[in-house]
């Protein structure tokens, strides 16, 4: 018998190991727009509108990568909302912070974020088939605005900004349309370099802990009519299907 035990940490950060790291926007308050000329903030939309009169932004928590990583690519998916063609660049930017806090209803909050000093441009394909999955180009350089900064620490947030350069609206799902359809940050790098500390059960307690409800849940209700049902008495929705 042959048995191997591999100790991840040991590794050094430059072993050629190929590492993909994800996260989603978990949270209502971590996909938001702003419109350009009040700075008035939408927090709770159900789309995601990039067009020429808002600046929007997404934060995506609990990043799993050491300060300094090498990250090779990285990308942002949209999934469609509302169909939208025509010739269309988009702007991304990344706050010029060490653990990003979630976005709040104050005016410009948004705007107000200072910047890093890359931006990446994306001439997004036609929105026209809604459900439909979009990728962007490779931000790579606005991730490693962040992961370099000298006192990002592995777990933290990052939040990335997005403006309207020329052409037609964008318009994705958020988390308050579905939170499973929100928008999703791929990030891949080389080495050792993504933290393991973090384990699935956790992660799902988080996910849990971040849930809104989306409708109601009638437990009272559904009890009393098992009782009824148990009893042999008339039940009534228990009749419908």
């Amino acid at each position: 018998i042959l048995r191997v035990n591999f100790d991840e940490s040991s590794v050094p950060g430059t072993a050629c190991i190929a590492v993909t790291v994800t996260s989603q926007i978990f949270a209502s308050t971590d996909d938001a727009e702003q419109k350009i000329d009040d700075g008035s903030m939408q927090i709770s939309g159900t789309q995601f509108d990039m067009n020429s009169s808002q600046t929007n932004g997404l934060r995506f928590t609990d990043i799993p990568i050491t300060q300094g990583a090498t990250i090779t690519s990285a990308d942002l998916t949209f999934i469609v909302r509302n169909a939208t063609t025509g010739s269309s660049t988009l702007t991304f930017r990344s706050q010029a912070i060490d653990d990003a806090p979630t976005f709040t209803s104050s005016n410009r909050n948004i705007s107000n974020r200072s910047t890093g000093p890359s931006s990446v441009n994306w001439s997004a394909p036609d929105f026209d088939t809604i459900g439909d999955t979009h990728v962007t180009v490779d931000i790579a350089p606005i991730i490693r605005d962040v992961i370099n900064r000298p006192n990002w620490e592995s777990f933290n947030a990052l939040v990335i900004i997005q403006s309207h350069t020329t052409g037609a609206a964008r318009k994705a799902r958020t988390f308050n349309h579905n939170p499973v359809d929100a928008p999703i940050l791929t990030i891949r790098l080389q080495g050792a370099n993504a933290s393991a500390s973090l384990t699935v059960r956790d992660k799902m307690k988080s996910l849990v802990d971040n849930m809104e409800h989306a409708g109601f849940t009638p437990i009272v209700d559904t009890l009393y009519e098992a009782a009824k049902y148990y009893r042999g008495e008339e039940v009534v929705w228990g009749k419908h299907r």
